[in-house]
Parts: structure tokens; C-alpha cells; sequence
């Protein structure tokens, strides 16, 4: 059973000088395990679909199913209960919380989880080390630089092991080492079977994925596969 598939997937939006597809006419099935990226020129629809994946948006036509369950007449409510503990986002912009500190925003993904304080910490901390920012832990996100915060953005997105990561351009605001260190990331967990979704216009950081579909006018051009 593929864990995502859209079949005829349509998001159109109704503007003052007319209808945006947004996404058009998009077959598309994720199998679980899977590591793709999402290219394409900035307007061609990764960002939209990926919302559309991560259930944060609802396709206007077409069929979206998530593991068989039809997604696409789903409420927002339902949308929600659906993401629980399945999706971990990393989202173009950081979405910190400045009352909490940056041990705090990433644990806040742990906060349906069953675990003790000390393992709690634990992650939280083993996370923020991959990235240097270990001694950043107490700090706000106001005090961190942002690239910075994307860390810690990506450190909430994957602290609670979801089986599906979504990741909108992670590396737009990150320097070489950053980088390096977030691909690394998200290749351990795909080797650990979590499904990974990148979108992003950086061909370096596309190439990491195994299968990479090309996008235009919100429509796959290209669906190809480099290697297993």
C-alpha cells in the first residue's frame, strides 16, 4: 500500500485577474521509504504541493489518499488527527515561538509522547549538538542568527521520528557546514525508513535524493530515479 497518492490532483486559487492552478493534473504515489525531491523554478508548485502532502492544504480536484484513507473530503479537523505524530515539517520559514526557548520549540513536537523528562532532554540535546548549537539550548529564537533557527526548526521537524519528513527549501538559509549537516540528517533517517520530501531549487542538495520529479506551471514534467 503506497503511503501517499494523488491521482488527477488539482489546487486552483480564484484571483482578481483570474484562476491560478497551482497544482495541475498531478499523479504522484510516495511509497513509504521513499526519498524524493521536488525542482522547479520558484512559482512551479512545490511549495503548494507539498502542503497538499503534509495535509495543511486540500487539492480542489482530483484524489488524495494517505495509507488507502481518502484525504481529499477530509475536514480540517480530521486533516489534523491525520497528521499526528506522521508528519514532521520544515517549513521555508522557521515558525519559532519567541516566549519558549529553543529546547522548548523543539521539544513541543515530543508533547503527545510518552516519554520521561530525561530522554526528553536527551533528544533535544543530541539534536541540537549535530549542529553545534548545544550551548544555544536556553537561548530564545531572537538571540540566534537564522540560519540558526532553521536548525532548530529541522531538529523539531524530525525529534519525534514521524514516518513522513517534509522539507520546503531546509537549506535556503544555512550556511556550507549547516547544509552538509542537515543532508546528512535526512539521509540517516531515510536509511532508517522514514519517507523524506524536499523541495528545492539548489541542484547540490536536489541530487541527495534518489528520485527527483521536475515541476512547471504546477504540472511533473519529469519523475526520474538515480540510483536505490
Amino acid at each position: 500500500m503506497p503511503l501517499i497518492t494523488l491521482v488527477n490532483a488539482s489546487r486552483s486559487y480564484n484571483m482578481t485577474q483570474g484562476t491560478v492552478h497551482a497544482i495541475d493534473r498531478v499523479y504522484l504515489t510516495i511509497e513509504a521509504g521513499d526519498y524524493l525531491a521536488l525542482t522547479g523554478p520558484s512559482g512551479s508548485g512545490k511549495s503548494t504541493l507539498l502542503n497538499i502532502l503534509a495535509m495543511l492544504d486540500t487539492a480542489t480536484g482530483g484524489e488524495h489518499r494517505w495509507r488507502d484513507t481518502p484525504i481529499s473530503g477530509a475536514s480540517e479537523a480530521q486533516r489534523h488527527q491525520a497528521r499526528i505524530g506522521q508528519i514532521g515539517y520544515i517549513f521555508q520559514r522557521c515558525h519559532l515561538i519567541e516566549r519558549y526557548t529553543v529546547a522548548e520549540n523543539i521539544a513541543l513536537a515530543l508533547s503527545g509522547a510518552v516519554l520521561l523528562a530525561a530522554e526528553r532532554q536527551q533528544r533535544v540535546t543530541a539534536l541540537l549538538a549535530r549542529f553545534g548549537l548545544e550551548d544555544h539550548a536556553s537561548h530564545r529564537p531572537s538571540q540566534l542568527s537564522l540560519g540558526q533557527q532553521q536548525c532548530v526548526a529541522i531538529c523539531r521537524a524530525v525529534i519525534a521520528d514521524p514516518p513522513l519528513v517534509l522539507a520546503d527549501e531546509p537549506t535556503a538559509h544555512l550556511d556550507a557546514h549547516q547544509t552538509a549537516q542537515t543532508m546528512r540528517l535526512l539521509s540517516t533517517l531515510h536509511r532508517a525508513g522514514t519517507t523524506v520530501v524536499l523541495a528545492s531549487q539548489d541542484a547540490i542538495v536536489a541530487a541527495h535524493a534518489p528520485r527527483t520529479l521536475q515541476l512547471d506551471a504546477g504540472r511533473i514534467i519529469a519523475d526520474a530515479r538515480h540510483r536505490d
